[in-house]
């Protein structure tokens, strides 16, 4: 079955009755939700959660990234948005930022794991030589 890069959540949650009247929130791929911030002088946004547990993502910024479940009201801050990851997730995260696409290299990646059961962080560098050989 394909599916898209983009979708609501009665589309990735079925089964999840509530997912049905969340309308202002989606997924990004399979594990990310995207809960954008549309009010002008928000400062806080309530975000509904699916079912199962979720991480709100933050990139190791300022506090640490916790489990939640239902629902929860997050800080809104300008120019950040709001992200959650499904629990057992594998995200990916570039560490090196920039302005365009041609700023970002592939030569350092963190993979960060959200557990299915409670959070545990596991983080591992991976380098590549220039003919993507496995450094070690």
């Amino acid at each position: 079955m394909e599916s898209s890069l983009v979708s609501p959540l009665y589309y990735a949650f079925p089964n999840d009755k509530n997912a049905e009247h969340i309308e202002d929130q989606y997924m990004w791929g399979e594990n990310i939700m995207v809960v954008p911030v549309t009010d002008k002088g928000a400062i806080s946004k309530e975000c509904l959660l699916p079912e199962g547990k979720w991480y709100e993502l933050n990139f190791n910024q300022s506090k640490g990234e916790r489990a939640i479940e239902k629902s929860v009201v997050i800080p809104a801050l300008l120019g950040r948005p709001i992200l959650f990851c499904k629990s057992g997730s594998f995200i990916p995260i570039v560490d090196k930022s920039g302005t365009s696409t041609e700023d970002y290299t592939n030569d350092t990646l963190t993979v960060h794991y959200y557990l299915i059961a409670r959070r545990v962080a596991i983080h591992f560098s991976m380098m590549m030589d220039g003919a993507n050989h496995l450094l070690k």
